[in-house]
C-alpha cells in the first residue's frame, strides 16, 4: 500500500514538472518519499538540484510542481540546491544526510542526480557517520522513548521504531559491513510496523506517528489483531516488532564500528 501510494504520487509529480532544456535541472524524490513508501499522511519531500547559473529559472518550475501539490492538501517538504550545496548541507546536518542517502531521480537531469549521488555517499562512508547515529538514537531515545515500554508509541521515531529500520540500512552503506538487506526477522517487523502506521493515519486523519491509546482499538480492528489476555492494544501492536528492530539495529551498528571505516575516509 505504501508502495503504491509513493507511485500514485509519482505520477502526479511527473505530469505537473516541466524540466527546461539542458541537463542543470533535476527533480527528486528524497527521505521516506525517496525510498518509495509514503503512508496516507506522510510528508512528500522533493529535492529541486540545478546549477547555479539556471537557480532563478529553476526556482519558477518548482514552483508550478509544489502549489498544485499544496491544494491538493498533500505535505510537501523542499527544497532547492546544487550538488555542491547539497553536500555542504549534508556534512553539517546528519538528518539531511539520511534524507539524501535515499534520493531518486523524477525527471530531468540524470547527470546532476548521479553527481550528488556519491558526494553524499562518501560522507555516509566517512569514520565517525556510525557514531553520529547511535548519538542520533541516544537523543530520540530521550524524545520518545521506546517503542516496546510506552504507552503511546511513536512508531517513526521510539526506539525500536521504522527510524531504526532505516538506521540498518544506513549502516549497511558502508563498504565495511555485511549486507545491505535487512534481516528478515527486521523486514517481517517494519512490514507490519508500516501496517499499523497506515491503519493510524486512516483511523485519526491526521499526520501524528504517535499511537494514542484513543486509536489503538480501532487500529488493532482495522488490521484485526486479536486480543491477548493481560496485554494491552499497544504492547499487541507494537511490542515484539520494536524488539526485533531494536536488536538488529545494536547488532549492526556494533558490527559496524568494530571495522574500520574505508581507507582515505574523511570525518565528518
Amino acid at each position: 500500500m505504501a508502495a503504491a501510494r509513493s507511485r500514485a504520487v509519482d505520477g502526479a509529480i511527473r505530469g505537473l514538472f516541466e524540466p527546461p532544456g539542458g541537463s542543470n535541472v533535476a527533480l527528486t524524490a528524497v527521505g521516506g518519499y525517496g525510498r518509495g513508501l509514503l503512508a496516507p499522511r506522510s510528508d512528500v519531500d522533493l529535492l529541486l538540484l540545478c546549477t547555479p547559473d539556471v537557480r532563478e529559472v529553476a526556482t519558477a518550475r518548482f514552483e508550478r510542481v509544489l502549489y498544485p501539490l499544496w491544494n491538493a492538501g498533500l505535505q510537501v517538504g523542499h527544497a532547492l540546491r546544487t550538488p555542491e550545496e547539497c553536500e555542504l548541507e549534508a556534512l553539517r546536518d546528519l538528518p539531511t544526510l539520511t534524507s539524501l542517502l535515499s534520493i531518486r531521480s523524477l525527471g530531468g537531469s540524470g547527470d546532476l542526480v548521479e553527481e550528488t549521488r556519491p558526494r553524499v555517499l562518501a560522507l555516509a562512508r566517512s569514520g565517525d557517520f556510525v557514531d553520529a547515529l547511535r548519538e542520533s538514537r541516544v537523543e530520540r531515545e530521550a524524545r520518545t522513548g521506546r517503542l516496546a515500554e510506552t504507552q503511546r508509541p511513536d512508531l517513526r521515531d521510539a526506539i525500536g521504531g521504522l527510524r531504526d529500520v532505516q538506521v540498518v540500512d544506513w549502516i549497511s552503506l558502508r563498504p565495511s559491513t555485511a549486507p545491505r538487506a535487512s534481516p528478515p526477522e527486521v523486514e517481517s517487523a517494519a512490514d507490519f510496523l508500516w501496517r499499523v502506521r497506515i491503519a493510524l493515519h486512516r483511523v485519526s486523519g491526521s499526520t501524528s506517528n504517535v499511537l494514542a491509546p484513543e486509536h489503538q482499538p480501532a487500529v488493532a480492528e482495522m488490521l484485526e489483531v486479536p486480543p491477548r489476555p493481560g496485554w494491552e492494544p499497544a504492547d499487541v501492536l507494537a511490542r515484539m516488532a520494536a524488539e526485533k528492530v531494536s536488536r538488529a539495529v545494536e547488532t549492526t551498528a556494533t558490527k559496524a564500528q568494530s571495522r574500520p571505516a574505508p581507507t582515505g575516509a574523511s570525518a565528518r
